[in-house]
């Protein structure tokens, strides 16, 4: 390395003397970060992460906290995915309206906001640029939304908890 400077750290052990600092002095969102969040909002509300990686090729860059991880994309450094596996991110995912379309469930083709309205915060949000889709999880469930419409085209009830007609 040209510069020999630290780029990313794993602390499983917890025996690093490492901390990463917000460039601001506050966040943009009350108590919470979502997609599109800067790396500054989550560094308020989770704190130093246990260990990052950066992933280069696909322009990524993953934080953990436990068994929970948040991916900013490069080189803007905001957030587009998260695995909340060890329940432990201030995360959040509001919809853009204030109804739905489909009160009380969801179907084939309804939007991301209908999803939101029902299930509430995905528990994971995956991103696959090249198969044009992204998938939320909801324990063991998941929803699969095509993309850029971002209408549900697919799901997987197997925790019985996705409200589906």
């Amino acid at each position: 390395m040209p510069n020999e400077r630290v780029t990313e750290w794993n602390d499983i052990s917890g025996n690093l003397r490492v901390r990463l600092l917000p460039k601001t002095s506050h966040s943009q969102t009350p108590g919470y970060f979502t997609r599109g969040s800067t790396q500054d909002d989550v560094l308020h509300f989770q704190g130093t992460p246990q260990g990052v990686n950066v992933y280069e090729a696909s322009r990524k860059e993953v934080w953990s906290y436990d068994y929970s991880s948040v991916t900013f994309s490069l080189p803007n450094e905001r957030v587009t995915e998260w695995n909340d596996i060890s329940g432990n991110l201030r995360v959040r995912l509001l919809p853009k309206t204030s109804h739905s379309q489909t009160p009380g469930y969801f179907t084939r083709g309804s939007t991301q906001d209908d999803v939101l309205h029902v299930q509430g915060t995905p528990q994971g949000v995956n991103l696959y640029e090249a198969l044009r889709k992204e998938v939320w999880s909801y324990d063991y469930s998941s929803v699969t939304f095509s993309l850029p419409n971002e209408r549900v085209t697919e799901w997987n009830n197997i925790s019985g908890n996705l409200k589906i007609r």
